[in-house]
């Protein structure tokens, strides 16, 4: 009903009524000579019922179009609609598929735990995100030994693949003195990172500073104990003005 008179009310409904009236309006010129009875009685009266029935049924006839054609336009951008969201869906998926294939932007970096000697040390591998790590290899430098021209400032380390989270690796072997600076590469499927780890013995333990970056130089973690000598870091040139000692900041793949 709302389709029809708003068929009514426009260009349509106009052409509709102008129809008619000229269509009365011939059929009385046509009978001016006769009576007007007498001629709605034969043929010409006929003739004029069925040209405004069949102007009534083209009328209704556009009317049913005009609300098919709004019924399919409708349809039509429900079905865009759906496909448009499993399309999403789909590039979704397949982002996370490649993601899990590559490792997506997740890395790992470097921690250390210590023993009851000053050399004893241990690697763990901690990797942030939320995908595996392939094909991850370990460089690390011995900046004092680098310095010093030792032939024997580099470890390679070949560990493989790692899930989200901690993972044990081998014993390592500290050189005996008060202080280290390594710079250490992470080279994975998915890219590389580099980290700086400093080591301080502050009197019965080690206390360290740890930093990641990426390879545009964007920041991923900065962690430093509270009982790490600030002035060291300042010399090695580290932004650690709004860095508070004793807290880890973590600024992930997504953030940057």
């Amino acid at each position: 009903m709302d389709s029809l008179l708003s068929h009514l009310k426009g260009p349509a409904g106009l052409i509709l009524v102008s129809a008619i009236i000229a269509t009365i309006g011939a059929f009385l010129a046509s009978v001016q000579q006769a009576p007007l009875l007498s001629h709605l009685k034969g043929p010409a009266g006929l003739i004029l019922v069925s040209a405004i029935i069949a102007m009534i049924g083209a009328f209704w006839a556009s009317v049913q179009q005009a609300a098919d054609q709004k019924r399919f336009e409708g349809e039509l951008a429900k079905k865009n609609e759906e496909l448009r969201h499993k399309t999403d869906e789909l590039a979704a998926m397949s982002a996370r598929l490649a993601n899990l294939v590559t490792g997506g932007n997740s890395f790992t970096f470097l921690q250390m735990g210590f023993g009851a000697k000053k050399t004893d040390a241990k690697i763990f591998y901690w990797t942030q995100g939320s995908y595996p790590m392939y094909d991850v290899v370990v460089r690390i430098v011995d900046l004092d030994k680098f310095d010093a021209r030792d032939p024997d400032h580099t470890i390679n380390l070949s560990v493989g693949n790692l899930n989200p989270g901690d993972t044990e690796g081998p014993p390592f072997k500290l050189p005996d003195r008060d202080s280290h600076r390594y710079n250490i590469i992470i080279q994975a499927r998915n890219g590389m990172i580099t980290e700086q780890l400093y080591l301080v013995w502050a009197e019965t333990h080690w206390t360290k500073a740890i930093r990641v970056s990426d390879l545009r130089g964007n920041m991923l973690i900065m962690s430093i104990a509270d009982d790490f000598p600030s002035e060291r870091l300042l010399e090695e040139n580290w932004d650690i003005d709004h860095h508070v000692q004793g807290s880890q900041e973590t600024l992930g793949p997504s953030d940057q």
